[in-house]
């Protein structure tokens, strides 16, 4: 693998890695805008290739793993914002999206398809202002993990689950809570974690 640092702006057409690559870095401070995937990663070869620290605006895709790509690093500290989708994991596996900022995206901030199997979205400081924060869309989409993010004040569902994605298991229902203790129901499979947030709404501001 190699670094590609301090590209600059990036053209229409002109993904940063568009084919399959083996322990990349691309960061940091790009500035990558105006393309159909700001940053694409494709291929069953595509593995443990890392970006961070990147200003990614105005694109349709903002990250794009596709095509078997599994073990990537998306994180630390990209900054997302007026992409169509800031990323998509897209028949993508075992990829880890931690630490980054997605605003204002027109359709879903991370969508999660196409047979998209354990990934990981941890510990995002903010997916904030989009159409839908994320969505896991598909039957066999199924084992993606989403826990410890900021979540809030998107347009639709801060999380959508839709034609079977993650097994659609229901969100837990809070019933009541205590000094110490807040208690309800889930549907979910026994050892699943459940978190607890604060919102305005029904999402997950904190």
């Amino acid at each position: 693998g190699h670094e590609v640092a301090q590209l600059g702006r990036r053209q229409l057409g002109e993904p940063v890695l568009a084919a399959s690559s083996f322990a990349d870095v691309v960061g940091e401070g790009n500035d990558l805008t105006f393309q159909s995937a700001g940053v694409e990663i494709r291929g069953a070869g595509a593995s443990f290739n890392t970006i961070l620290g990147n200003y990614i605006v105005n694109n349709t895709n903002g990250v794009r793993l596709t095509a078997g790509a599994s073990r990537n690093f998306i994180g630390a500290l990209n900054f997302f914002q007026y992409n169509q989708q800031a990323v998509w994991f897209e028949g993508a596996h075992q990829n880890t999206f931690f630490r980054n900022s997605v605003f204002d995206s027109y359709g879903v901030g991370v969508l999660i398809s196409a047979g998209a199997t354990s990934n990981n979205l941890v510990n995002n400081q903010a997916v904030i202002r989009n159409l839908t924060g994320v969505s896991v869309q598909g039957a066999g989409t199924v084992r993606n993990r989403i826990q410890g993010n900021r979540i809030t004040l998107n347009t639709g569902k801060g999380i959508e689950l839709a034609a079977g994605g993650n097994n659609g298991i229901a969100p837990p229902v809070a019933e009541g809570f205590s000094s110490q203790s807040v208690y309800g129901t889930t549907t979910a499979p026994d050892g699943s974690r459940v978190e607890v947030f604060m919102d305005f709404d029904d999402e997950g501001n904190k």
